[in-house]
């Protein structure tokens, strides 16, 4: 007997919801974009929001640009918060920045995983060429 079914049926009776809200709710969890060396590109923009939030992709609090560019904004997806404060990294609104990475879409949003952001003569890491989280 799988465990699984029953739990979902006793908590969506213990709470009110319908269970067939719970069960697809839980086949709709959304993969969690890869970083693919292959489709790295460079992105110019302009910061036009600085945050950190909780993100399933460094599955921490994490570091996030929204920028403008070729008349689009996308969430940029740099690293851990902590280890962004922890280089003294910086980022301001109106900020120009290029970007190299790889665009994707998450949660409904078009999104950059960040390898590298150069600002001016600034040049930050985030990857490595491989791809692989610094961090």
């Amino acid at each position: 007997m799988k465990t699984w079914p029953v739990m979902v049926l006793s908590f969506a009776l213990a709470t009110g919801v319908p269970p067939g809200i719970i069960a697809q709710n839980a086949n709709q969890k959304e993969a969690v974009p890869k970083y693919d060396v292959a489709a790295e590109t460079k992105i110019k923009g302009v910061i036009d929001e600085v945050k950190d939030r909780e993100c399933p992709i460094s599955g921490t609090m994490g570091a996030h640009l929204m920028i403008k560019s070729e008349g689009k904004v996308y969430e940029v997806h740099i690293a851990p918060t902590k280890m962004v404060k922890s280089y003294d990294v910086v980022f301001q609104k109106g900020d120009e920045v290029e970007i190299k990475g790889v665009k994707t879409s998450f949660q409904g949003v078009d999104a950059i995983l960040a390898r590298e952001i150069k600002r001016g003569n600034d040049d930050f890491v985030f990857r490595d060429p491989q791809g692989k989280p610094i961090w």
